[in-house]
């Protein structure tokens, strides 16, 4: 009998949530706490600028999530991927898994993936395999005490969201320190003068 429902989607992530510093933090709280409560369970992956999800539990409260997902203004064109039932439960450990694909944390073979194509346009043997993938390296007691439970993760957090920060805007960056810099050398010649 068929009686757990799923969905996964795909979006992108937009400009203003890549330049808040606290957008994956943000996430995983919350989708942690409100997924605790509604006995939704899953993981989301973060590559290049994009998310891909996959939600499990029951039916009417993963469809009322989703919709609620759809209106959240840090990502656009939120692409529903695949939906249907299993017999169980595939990460009952999970209420939200959040994975990095930036971290240096996560397993090659997963980066590698996320990376090949776009999950805006993943077909199901895509969907499939990162979800596979990911039962793999991620669903394991060894990574969860060592990437999750450690200081509730948040370092990972800390460190992705810098690291996509700064690979988004770092000629902006360079440009913003030369300038700091070039400043700091007018100031101190003008101060000896």
């Amino acid at each position: 009998m068929k009686s757990m429902f799923y969905l996964t989607y795909a979006s992108r992530m937009t400009w203003c949530a890549s330049v808040n510093k606290d957008v994956f933090t943000d996430i995983y709280r919350t989708s942690n706490t409100f997924n605790a409560t509604q006995n939704i369970t899953g993981f989301l992956c973060f590559g290049n600028g994009y998310f891909f999800q996959y939600l499990e539990g029951d039916e009417s409260k993963v469809r009322e999530l989703y919709a609620n997902i759809c209106q959240d203004s840090r990502h656009k064109q939120v692409t529903l991927l695949s939906t249907g039932y299993l017999s169980h439960r595939r990460f009952v450990a999970w209420d939200m898994a959040f994975i990095n694909m930036h971290s240096p944390n996560i397993h090659p073979e997963m980066v590698d993936f996320f990376s090949l194509l776009t999950p805006l346009y993943w077909q199901n043997a895509d969907i499939e395999r990162m979800i596979e993938l990911f039962e793999i390296h991620c669903n394991t007691n060894q990574f969860i005490a060592k990437y999750v439970h450690a200081d509730n993760g948040s370092a990972i957090y800390r460190y992705a969201a810098l690291h996509h920060l700064v690979r988004q805007h770092r000629n902006f960056l360079i440009l913003y320190s030369i300038l700091i810099l070039i400043w700091a050398v007018v100031m101190t010649l003008l101060y000896l003068d």
